[in-house]
């Protein structure tokens, strides 16, 4: 946790890891998304669809507070919040 990485350094490895992520998308193929029960009930789509919704949150929390909107924390959807 002590390493620090200067703005172009952080972005190659968040563009790094955005083609590995797809790369492993492609190489799983349409056909296996929507397997029942991948991991601990869900399907890599489900797992995909849990992995998005959680990025997009944080993306906004770090606009928010790079905007200074006070308090801001985006409310969990429904869906979500009923799995608790």
């Amino acid at each position: 946790m002590g390493t620090f990485l200067n703005k172009t350094q952080l972005l190659t490895q968040l563009r790094n890891e955005q083609a590995a992520w797809e790369a492993l998308l492609a190489e799983i193929g349409e056909a296996h998304m929507t397997q029942p029960e991948v991991a601990g009930g869900w399907s890599i789509k489900e797992i995909v669809a849990h992995l998005t919704g959680w990025r997009r949150r944080s993306v906004r929390r770090f606009q928010a507070l790079l905007h200074h909107e006070p308090g801001f924390s985006p409310r969990l959807s429904a869906r979500i919040a009923g799995r608790r």
